[in-house]
């Protein structure tokens, strides 16, 4: 979590984890202790997949987040395109806030390449996993 977007971030919407994805509890306490407005996903409305970055004390958060840390099943390392549990959810969260820096979270194991893409997604700006960190360039969605 030395990404510069990251450490200097005033929010973070930080998913929470289920079935085999990375734990992201564990970030909760660093990211208060440094006076970060933490939020989690809340669904809106789950037949049209639309969700909202609602404060850890409930309220909606009324800006972008500068940070958002996406879950996934895959992370392509050359691209940055993540696979997700097919709900759409934070393609459409990330079509609506396209100035949040978007950080996915992986084990080493579920990088792989040639994920496939749909125009809709958008792919991570960086993906972290505990042995690396891959940052994307926004024009033409390499690993720089």
């Amino acid at each position: 979590m030395k990404l510069p977007e990251y450490a200097s971030a005033g929010s973070v919407f930080v998913y929470v984890a289920v079935g085999r994805e990375v734990p992201t509890a564990p970030l909760i306490p660093g990211l208060l202790d440094r006076g970060v407005v933490v939020t989690l996903p809340r669904v809106d409305d789950a037949d049209t997949g639309r969700m909202s970055a609602v404060r850890i004390d409930g309220p909606p958060l009324e800006t972008t987040p500068d940070v958002t840390i996406l879950p996934g099943l895959g992370f392509d390392p050359e691209t940055g395109v993540r696979l997700g549990q097919g709900g759409g959810f934070y393609d459409r969260y990330l079509a609506a806030h396209p100035d949040t820096f978007a950080v996915g979270l992986a084990f080493d194991t579920q990088l792989q390449t040639g994920l496939p893409a749909d125009p809709h997604d958008r792919p991570a700006d960086a993906i972290v996993t505990p042995t690396r960190t891959l940052r994307f360039d926004g024009r033409n969605r390499r690993a720089v």
